[in-house]
């Protein structure tokens, strides 16, 4: 099989161009520098556009996609809308009749400082750019399908954490490894959300590519197989970490004061609001199982400790 993963240069393309590598399939990597790495096989976008790629694909992973939440220049239309758009119109070209789309939680709304949970029938409400767009993407995908016979699925994520993740929550674990002092609240902890672990990815990843027909034109959340506060993942971390990292708690009176600060609030809302993706539907697909946050950051710590 010749796989193609458009965003290869990225935390979760990387992981997977090396999970798909181990499997002994081609893979093929477009990217918007064609020199990368050296890889013999990267693309660039202009290179799979005009059909220049002499080989048939038989599967995208497609994974591109600007990382942030807000554009007043149109870059996030162009980067995940039209970007997934003008892909899909180029499948034909290499016989493609397959796509996996990865998706973002933001496209059922933000966290907020009140439960707030959703399954795949939950109406989407993208409060931001990046969730619009996002949301938008989807569309596309499924519009696309019948009129051009392909085959998709959508995989709907929230915040990925794993090896060399480059991200709020991984700045937050890097303090955590250097034991650095760091401030937390308790008094959020009854505000739960879900994370996903690069392992579970790379389960489903590897089961659609064991299983080509389970790219059956479906919407899945992606998550891990339980929900914790922000605080409480932190002290998972700490804990199973052994890091001598002093947290600070921050009293509820002086947690409610600044979260009340526009900018702050933005901040505080995004790390320790509530956001819950029930991941029943993923659980439901025989051969799959995912694992809990306990065991991703377990999984972690010990690829950590074996590049040390």
């Amino acid at each position: 099989m010749n796989i193609a993963i458009t965003g290869s240069s990225g935390f979760i393309g990387k992981h997977l161009k090396k999970m798909i590598t181990e499997m002994n399939l081609s893979v093929i990597t477009i990217s918007n520098n064609k020199n990368l790495s050296n890889f013999e096989n990267n693309f660039s976008y202009e290179d799979f556009f005009s059909g220049s790629i002499n080989t048939k694909i038989d599967l995208i992973l497609h994974l591109a996609s600007p990382n942030y939440d807000y554009s007043n220049d149109g870059s996030l239309k162009k980067g995940i809308t039209e970007l997934t758009q003008k892909i899909i119109s180029k499948m034909d070209i290499y016989d493609c009749k397959k796509i996996i789309y990865f998706s973002s939680a933001k496209v059922y709304g933000e966290p907020a400082f009140h439960e707030k949970s959703f399954n795949e029938l939950s109406n989407l409400n993208p409060m931001t750019d990046y969730g619009k767009e996002k949301a938008n993407a989807e569309n596309i995908m499924q519009l696309c399908s019948a009129s051009k016979d392909i085959s998709y699925l959508i995989y709907r994520m929230p915040m990925v954490y794993g090896p060399n993740m480059k991200s709020n929550i991984g700045n937050i674990v890097k303090i955590i490894n250097e034991s650095l002092p760091m401030a937390s609240s308790a008094g959020t902890n009854n505000l739960k959300k879900s994370f996903l672990s690069i392992e579970n990815i790379k389960t489903c990843i590897k089961y659609n590519l064991e299983h080509p027909e389970s790219v059956n034109n479906n919407i899945y959340n992606l998550s891990d197989n339980d929900v914790y506060s922000f605080d409480e993942f932190i002290m998972h971390y700490k804990i199973i970490s052994n890091s001598k990292s002093y947290i600070l708690r921050i009293p509820n009176f002086a947690f409610n004061i600044i979260s009340v600060i526009p900018y702050i609030n933005k901040y505080l809302i995004k790390l320790y609001g509530s956001f819950i993706i029930k991941n029943d539907k993923i659980n439901g697909v025989k051969g799959i199982k995912l694992i809990n946050t306990i065991k991703g950051l377990t999984m972690l710590i010990k690829h950590k400790k074996t590049i040390e």
